[in-house]
């Protein structure tokens, strides 16, 4: 009889303590990447002004990190291409490059799928994003914001 009164306090602390720890759970909606979204080419390496090098119209990059996609403008054609990148490495790349073959006379669109080629690392904001090729920074683009 003895034992089973001295089993009681132990089982009442377990039961106690066991009542003290919930699980929470939450319903946390995964936050949108900053990259993906539509970007327009500020500034290039090698070009004091954008816009001379690309006198139809500036390229625009549009991120699908979901599709793991990218497409835009290379200021004539249209592109399409795959992109890979690592958030927390702040890596990308932007590969399988293919675009329509309008002519384009003055604009430098095989030295602009170089460069995306070429490109193996990012820093990004909600305003602009840089494309770099190890710590040089090959173009800035800003967001575009929808019409």
């Amino acid at each position: 009889m003895r034992n089973v009164f001295m089993l009681w306090p132990g089982l009442l602390i377990l039961v106690l303590l066991m009542g003290c720890s919930t699980v929470r759970t939450t319903n946390a909606q995964p936050q949108a990447d900053i990259l993906s979204g539509s970007w327009r080419m500020e500034k290039w390496i090698g070009y004091d002004t954008v816009s001379v090098a690309f006198p139809q119209g500036l390229p625009v990059l549009v991120v699908d990190t979901e599709a793991q996609s990218v497409s835009g403008s290379n200021g004539c054609n249209s592109i399409m291409g795959k992109v890979r990148y690592n958030r927390e490495a702040a890596t990308i790349q932007i590969y399988e490059i293919v675009s329509t073959k309008m002519f384009c006379q003055t604009v430098p669109e095989s030295e602009f799928h170089q460069a995306l080629a070429s490109i193996n690392s990012y820093r990004v904001t909600q305003e602009s994003l840089s494309l770099l090729k190890g710590t040089e920074e090959i173009m800035v683009l800003t967001r575009d914001q929808a019409p």
